[in-house]
């Protein structure tokens, strides 16, 4: 299993933002520097390529946790990016 936390925005700034509180709690627990924490950030098609590369990688499931504003919005982008990919 793989637990990501997840922000979808087309806005690279936003994503950041976003998610600097969390990716810096997870480097200082981890000893590493933020920029080696992986997280699913960035539009909904940037978070399913980073997805399915998990999947390729040997994960069986992703856990999702949103961050930032509108964590329902981003989780149904994500599902509808999905499930487009699944059916192309």
């Amino acid at each position: 299993m793989s637990s990501r936390v997840l922000c979808v925005d087309d806005d690279p700034a936003v994503v950041r933002s976003s998610t600097a509180a969390i990716r810096g709690e997870f480097a200082e627990a981890a000893g590493v520097g933020p920029d080696e924490i992986y997280l699913l950030g960035g539009s909904s098609d940037q978070v399913v390529a980073r997805i399915t590369a998990l999947w390729d990688a040997g994960a069986d499931t992703v856990v999702l946790r949103p961050v930032g504003r509108d964590p329902l919005s981003m989780v149904a982008q994500t599902v509808t990016a999905l499930r487009r990919e699944i059916t192309e």
